[in-house]
C-alpha cells in the first residue's frame, strides 16, 4: 500500500479525440477532467482505470451511465491529466485521495480507498 507517492502527471490536455488519441496512455492509472465552472477551471470528475485512454473514451459514449459527466463534456470546454498507476490498490487510494481534495461535482459515488500523500500537481 502507497504511503507516498510522487506522480508524474501528464500535462493538462483538451478533451477532444485528437489528444486522447495522441497523448493518453492505454495503461493502468488514474485522471482528472476539469472544465471551466464560475469563470475558474475546476476539477469535474476523477477516476481510475485499467485502460485510461479507453475509459476517457468511454465518458462520452452513448452508454456512459453518468449522464452529468457526459452533458459536461459536450456543453463544455473541458481538458483532462493523468498518471499511470500500475496496481490496483494504489489506484483506488489515488482516486479517494484526488476525490477528497476537489470534492468533483460529476463523481456521483464517492470511491472507495484510503487517503495517501500524493503530489497533486
Amino acid at each position: 500500500m502507497l504511503v507516498r507517492v510522487d506522480l508524474k502527471w501528464s500535462e493538462l490536455l483538451p478533451y477532444n479525440e485528437t489528444s486522447l488519441s495522441l497523448h493518453c496512455s492505454e495503461n493502468s492509472g488514474v485522471y482528472s477532467i476539469s472544465a471551466s465552472l464560475n469563470q475558474e477551471l475546476q476539477v469535474i470528475y476523477v477516476g481510475k482505470a485499467d485502460k485510461i485512454g479507453q475509459r476517457l473514451r468511454n465518458h462520452k459514449r452513448f452508454f456512459e451511465p453518468n449522464s452529468f459527466l457526459k452533458n459536461m463534456l459536450e456543453e463544455r470546454e473541458c481538458y483532462f491529466r493523468f498518471c499511470e498507476v500500475p496496481e490496483l490498490m494504489d489506484r483506488q487510494n489515488v482516486e479517494y485521495t484526488l476525490y477528497q481534495r476537489y470534492r468533483p461535482v460529476c463523481n456521483i459515488v464517492e470511491p472507495k480507498g484510503e487517503m495517501i500523500e500524493v503530489n497533486i500537481d
